[in-house]
């Protein structure tokens, strides 16, 4: 594959959701330590199960945390758009 081909293919992934994030268990610990929620409630907003949805409050703390164990366990932090795109849409690509 060219170096075109790897430059383009990294612009064009989408931001990572909140489900992919917490798929590694140590994140979704430490997610849940730190936004003060409990694994089964991150689950289930990151699920939409029964319509779950984290408040917009809960959904700041989630991106910040985000950050933080993002810089210590590696992988991307989520966009607050990726966590509530209903109050802060994405980018169009």
């Amino acid at each position: 594959m060219g170096l075109t081909a790897l430059i383009s293919c990294g612009l064009n992934t989408s931001p990572m959701d909140l489900l992919t994030f917490i798929s590694d268990p140590e994140r979704k610990r430490r997610l849940a330590a730190l936004t003060g929620s409990s694994e089964g409630y991150l689950w289930q907003c990151a699920t939409k199960w029964r319509g779950k949805k984290p408040s917009p409050a809960l959904a700041r703390k989630i991106h910040e945390a985000s950050v933080d164990i993002a810089g210590s366990l590696g992988g991307e932090p989520l966009a607050l758009g990726a966590i509530r795109p209903d109050i802060w849409p994405t980018e169009a690509a």
